[in-house]
């Protein structure tokens, strides 16, 4: 065989075994990196497709080239998608945060960073097909969204600085919670105060009380005094919201309506000290009963329904009063509760007079009205007093209310007829007598609750009688002499609301005149019959 045949057979067999080498790589590169193609396939990581020119060996080395590279970082992460990332990657290669790993075959990279032509960019799929170990720098950086969290797991070889991702993962978020809200409220009627429990309610939960118009005070939980414990129902709210993941507001809220204290009843009851009093003479009224503050009012009416005196607010209890004119009057009270029910109260109270003055008309009937006596010339005499009217006023004290002081005059005339007769012949002579008396009296009162005041008591009186001439029967000569006798009356009031009152009744006297010569002692004992007016005061 000649020389050139045998380097012909050389040549071939190179060939031959070139082929079968790239051969058999491509089929091991198609082993480690199936699905991967020829572009995706790193076979080393120096070169001129780094990064860098030198290495990031340290983490001096790599805090180093963060710094220089951050915007080259920022782009290669815009580039792909994960601009959100980019302050997370440099954090992380500036503070070292960092592990160490190895790439080796068949290592799987979503992306890396290249430099072609001066320029940084980045492809992918990337598969590690070379056989050799490259040290790289690991960390992971957490891009915190709404709904979840997506986890970034990035390398940098050492080699060449070229960033890669190796992978994503994502992390959904739990649910924020429904708020919570509790509410107990209890409104104690007998204390007067409200107590509020909010229990586990969350920290963001707010109460309120509502009003009338639908307007929310804010209050807090605990113990708070009742502002008005029998006017309305109170309704108390508490609310808590947040946001949940998607944006949506989660709200929680509970309302507890406590209804208002049944309130006490008005309740009033008059106590005076006394129904009978006399004019000017102290009235205590007192009350008892239930109500508010300034809730009780007092008024005073007169027989005639007519109000003398009114107090609103009432006064300061025990009150006391006095009552210038007699007559029978009504104290009347009235209570208002705490949600306005009124109730009132009444206590009748009967005013006497101390004095009574008593103009009257009278009619004087003496009772012995026949006096016999001799006549002067031998014939028989009679003299007759006849029934006549006169005028008496009266005045009397009342130191009790059973007890009267009476002092009294009267003042009129009284006829005397005197008749002579002898045989067959009679004389008849007229002739008005002057009379007076000045009497004191002891009355004992008895009066009922209408007013009308019946009235008795023994009287003591002087009475004068004035001398008169009768010509031919003779002269009467008038006398004095102390009655002694008894009387009875009565008053009658004209109305609840006056201090007049009719006024009657009867004295009976017995007085004798001993001092005349013609007919000797005169028994008079008048019968005085009297009606007038009385006015007390």
């Amino acid at each position: 065989m000649n020389l050139k045949c045998r380097f012909q057979i050389v040549g071939l067999a190179i060939a031959v075994i070139v082929f079968l080498s790239v051969a058999v790589a491509g089929m091991a590169a198609d082993d480690v990196c199936p699905g991967i193609d020829k572009e995706g396939r790193v076979t080393r990581l120096d070169g001129g497709n780094a990064v860098i020119d030198g290495t990031v060996a340290s983490r001096a080395d790599l805090t180093a080239f963060g710094r220089e590279y951050a915007e080259v970082l920022g782009g290669v992460l815009n580039a792909q998608g994960l601009g959100d990332a980019t302050d997370g990657v440099l954090r992380a290669i500036e503070s070292g945060e960092v592990s160490e790993v190895k790439l080796g075959q068949g290592d799987i990279l979503q992306w890396m960073a290249t430099k072609k032509k001066g320029v940084v960019t980045s492809f992918g799929p990337v598969c590690m097909a070379s056989k050799t170990l490259y040290d790289a720098w690991k960390f992971n950086v957490t891009v915190d969204g709404m709904l979840q969290e997506t986890i970034h797991t990035f390398v940098i070889p050492k080699v060449c600085g070229n960033l890669a991702l190796l992978g994503t993962r994502t992390v959904v978020k739990p649910p924020i919670p429904v708020p919570v809200v509790f509410l107990g409220v209890d409104r104690d009627c007998a204390t007067g105060m409200i107590t509020i429990d909010t229990g586990d309610s969350d920290s963001s939960a707010q109460l309120v009380v509502m009003t009338a118009e639908g307007i929310g005070h804010a209050v807090e939980a605990g113990s708070l005094e009742d502002p008005a414990p029998y006017e309305a129902d109170l309704t108390f709210r508490i609310v808590a919201e947040n946001s949940a993941r998607d944006g949506k507001i989660q709200r929680t809220e509970k309302e507890v309506t406590v209804p208002a204290c049944p309130a006490p009843p008005a309740e009033c009851t008059l106590a005076l000290n006394g129904d009978d009093f006399f004019v000017r003479q102290p009235i205590t009224v007192n009350a008892n009963g239930h109500w508010v503050e300034d809730g009780f009012a007092l008024r005073v009416l007169d027989g005639k329904g007519q109000e003398v005196e009114r107090l609103v607010p009432g006064p300061e209890l025990p009150y006391t009063t006095t009552f210038s004119k007699p007559g029978l009057y009504r104290v009347q009270g009235g209570a208002t509760n705490e949600i306005g029910e009124e109730a009132g109260c009444e206590a009748t109270v009967f005013i006497r007079p101390r004095w009574n003055l008593r103009p009257k008309a009278v009619v004087i009937s003496p009772t012995d009205r026949i006096t016999n006596f001799g006549g002067v010339t031998g014939g028989s005499g009679e003299q007759v007093f006849d029934s006549s009217v006169a005028a008496e006023l009266d005045l009397e004290y009342h130191p009790t209310r059973l007890l009267g002081f009476e002092i009294g005059f009267l003042g009129g005339d009284v006829d005397a007829h005197r008749k002579i007769t002898s045989g067959a012949d009679s004389v008849v002579e007229t002739e008005s007598v002057g009379v007076t008396m000045a009497h004191f009296a002891l009355n004992f009162h008895f009066r009922g609750r209408s007013g009308v005041d019946f009235f008795l008591g023994p009287v003591v009186a002087q009475v004068d009688v004035d001398d008169a001439s009768f010509g031919e029967t003779g002269d009467w000569q008038g006398g004095s002499d102390t009655g002694v006798g008894a009387q009875l009356g009565l008053d009658i009031p004209l109305g609840k609301a006056t201090a007049w009152s009719l006024t009657g009744g009867v004295r009976f006297l017995d007085a004798e005149f001993d001092n005349d010569a013609v007919t000797g002692p005169v028994a008079m004992d008048p019968l005085i019959a009297n009606l007038g007016l009385s006015f007390g005061f």
